[in-house]
Formats: structure tokens, sequence, C-alpha cells
């Protein structure tokens, strides 16, 4: 059986991965503080979409043989620790695929461990209400992952096996860079105006200024897209919009949800990284910038 094991067990991490041990599919899971010490006494309890479900879990130690596939599921702040964490578990041939929102994960995971590297992209709304529980809020929840290269990995195949099994959508990818690329160009916008507007996404449907605002910030990461050679849709931007007005009212970023708990954010590498990749491909992206620095100014 293909060994599975998720390095961080928030939203991300703890959700899935608890929904393919429920499955029966043979996963481990690093994880620290209160909320491992949780999981290991009574295991992971999943409240919201998805539950409910009390789901004893295994922790990783050290001296586990390798693992097939490593997922990094930890904020894009905590990666470079991730990184470090995930190394006692990644042998010659196990593929690690980073989670992280952003588009810059894969780089710096390759830079550890090289080709054995994959990408991935999940899509959820999930946190940590209290240590071992975690709810989920909204209709959706998927990973996809591939090689970067769009080769062809069994593997892979078999990780969305699982994922049917455990009953949500999964995709093995042959333009995993794509699909990366594509979340990208809908969350650091939408993260970023929420966080700017420190509202929902219905208020901001329903001020013509803040959905400008929105719009021409998706315009902007669209355009750091292409000009980093990313084949986006042309239409692209419309289809983000559209999306945006389907939604609930009551959705927010996950990064507004941080900034009013007074926890770290992930600003650098949601907004922040679309004005930093449009300077580094002398892409304007004046709204971007403007957005960015109002929210720093007020979350100094």
């Amino acid at each position: 059986m293909m060994r599975i094991a998720f390095v961080g067990a928030g939203g991300v991490g703890g959700w899935f991965g608890a929904r393919l041990a429920h499955a029966g599919a043979d996963v481990a899971f690093v994880a620290r503080g209160a909320h491992a010490e949780a999981m290991r006494s009574r295991g992971l309890e999943l409240r919201g979409e998805g539950g409910p479900l009390l789901q004893p879990v295994r922790l990783a130690e050290a001296g586990d043989a390798p693992y097939d596939v490593v997922l990094l599921a930890t904020k894009m702040y905590d990666l470079d620790a991730a990184i470090e964490a995930a190394k006692p578990f990644v042998g010659p041939s196990t593929r690690v695929v980073p989670l992280q929102n952003g588009v810059e994960a894969h780089a710096i995971t390759k830079a550890t461990f090289g080709d054995r590297t994959a990408g991935g992209v999940a899509g959820i709304s999930a946190h940590i209400e209290e240590p071992g529980v975690i709810v989920r809020a909204g209709p959706f929840a998927w990973l996809k992952f591939g090689e970067w290269d769009g080769r062809p990995q069994p593997l892979f195949d078999a990780l969305m096996a699982a994922c049917a099994k455990a009953k949500f959508e999964a995709e093995h990818s042959p333009r995993i860079e794509l699909a990366v690329w594509n979340k990208f160009v809908m969350l650091a916008p939408f993260a970023t105006i929420c966080g700017y507007a420190r509202q929902p996404i219905g208020p901001i449907r329903d001020d013509a200024a803040l959905w400008a605002r929105l719009e021409a910030l998706v315009r902007e990461a669209c355009a750091v897209g292409l000009a980093h050679g990313i084949p986006l849709d042309a239409d692209r931007t419309d289809q983000v919009l559209e999306g945006q007005r389907r939604q609930e009212p009551s959705i927010k970023a996950s990064m507004l949800k941080d900034l009013e708990a007074g926890r770290r954010i992930e600003l650098d590498w949601l907004g922040g990284a679309v004005e930093r990749l449009g300077a580094e491909a002398g892409v304007p992206t004046p709204i971007t910038t403007e957005t960015v620095a109002a929210i720093r100014a007020a979350y100094p």
C-alpha cells in the first residue's frame, strides 16, 4: 500500500489526511505542539462540511521508512521548517508535493529535494478550531498534483484513486504549473482585496469602487503570469470575476481570517508576490502595489 505523509495537520493537511486515513489509506502526520498532542491522544475531529468524523491518526516517527508521497501542507511562511521536518521521511523515490499558496513553493522545495519535487494545489476552506479539531466551511475540497514537467507518475495515479475512495475531488494534472498559477491569479487578488476592505466578498461585490479594484488586481495578476510565460486562458480575468460573483456573500479569504485573529499573514506571497514578480518581468502593477501598501500600513 502506498504510504503518505502530511507535513502540517491544519486545515489543509489535517482535513485531507484524516479523510484519506478514514478511507483506509496509510497516512502519517508531522505536526507539533498542542495540536499534535491532541491528535496523538484522541485523533483528528472533523466538523462542518465533510464531517462529523473522529479519526484515529498516526504521527510520523524518527526511524520510519521513507514515504512514497510527502505533502507539505503548512503556511508559506513555515515552508522552510516544513522542508526541514520532511527530510527524515524522504527517500530516493519519494515524491514531495508542496501545497502552499502562491507560486514560489515549488522552486524553494526543489532547492532541497531536487527532481523529487512535484507540484500541487489545494482548494479548501478549513482551519484548526482547537487542538485536534478541524472545521471546514464551504462546498469545495480538492487536490491537484503532478510532475512539474508533465510526465506520467504512477504514484499520483494511486494517490488519485485513494482520494476518490476518500470521497473528495482530485486530479493528476499533466499541467500542474498552470494549475498553480490559475489558483494564484484568483487567490492573490481575492486575499488582497479582503485584507484591504476588511470585508468578505458580498460587501466587496456591492461596492462599485471595491469591485473595480478587485478587477484591476486580477488583471494585473494575469498580466504578470503571462509575462512569466504561463499560458493562462485569454479570458482568465473574466473567469475569476465570474467565480467571485457566484461566491456566497459571507466567504472571506483565509488571510482576512488571520488578520482578524491577529495571526501572521501570507501577504508577501500573494499580493506581494504579484508586485515582486511583476517587477521582475517589467510589468507595472500599480493597483496591487497601492493595495498591498495599504494593508501593510494598517497591519504593520
